[in-house]
């Protein structure tokens, strides 16, 4: 039995896409284009490759912000919830996962 994969754009829904690998600030990612999307965005990245060097995909890892340097994720959450902090819709800090910059900035104003 013969069977035939048929790839959609995810602009445009359109069939005949194929995948397209890129990363951006650490993150990698994927997206399914057709041969004209690809080559939009190959136009819109291009003043910006023109400085640009290759690196081996794997190579690339997300480094800390300087201001978040020594600053420990566990050593914030904990002072957010001993503190009460909620963000500006008045959400408390969960207490697992990424801690939003919000409450990283509300520990660096209280110990500064």
């Amino acid at each position: 039995m013969a069977r035939k994969t048929v790839i959609i754009s995810d602009l445009s829904g359109e069939e005949g896409a194929e995948e397209v690998s890129f990363s951006w600030d650490g993150q990698a990612y994927t997206i399914d284009l057709l041969e004209t999307e690809k080559g939009e965005l190959a136009k819109l990245l291009a003043p910006y490759l023109k400085e640009e060097f290759k690196v081996k995909a794997g190579t690339i890892k997300a480094t800390p912000k300087k201001k978040d340097a020594g600053l420990d994720a566990a050593t914030v959450r904990a002072w957010v919830l001993e503190n009460g902090v909620k963000d500006p819709d008045g959400k408390p800090l969960s207490d697992r996962g990424r801690v939003p910059e919000y409450f990283r900035e509300q520990y660096r104003k209280a110990h500064a």
